[in-house]
């Protein structure tokens, strides 16, 4: 069985950490001779996320895609003190088995794992 990763675009976010995720995540890995993930990029609203470095990552999928996965990564954030856009706080909790959030907390989500620099690894 396939497992469901998906990973939050926000604006201004590190590429580099999604990139990672990526790389774990996306890519196939036949030799393992198991079924691997499969990750989707996911952002508030589908369309242009501007990125570090003036660029921007382009992805068709919303948060009710982010909602459906088994495990939901959010790359870390340029500043843990800053709370979670008002449409992530009113999407409901991923309904997978091992969700994470933004440092801080997301009202009504459970995380794992957060950033080292967070200051609460509770939603």
């Amino acid at each position: 069985m396939t497992r469901t990763v998906a990973v939050l675009a926000y604006p201004w976010m590190s590429v580099f950490e999604t990139g990672i995720v990526t790389e774990v995540f996306g890519l196939p890995r036949p030799e393992f001779d198991v079924d691997w993930y499969a990750l989707t990029v996911c952002a508030e609203r589908p369309g242009p996320v501007p990125v570090v470095g003036g660029a921007a990552l382009h992805t068709p999928y919303g948060l009710d895609v982010l909602a459906r996965a088994a495990t939901v990564i959010v790359p870390g954030v340029p500043d843990v003190t800053v709370d979670p856009s008002p449409e992530l706080v009113a999407a409901p909790p991923p309904t997978g088995g091992t969700p994470t959030c933004w440092p801080g907390g997301i009202p009504g989500w459970r995380s794992t794992r957060t950033r080292s620099t967070s200051t609460t690894a509770t939603c």
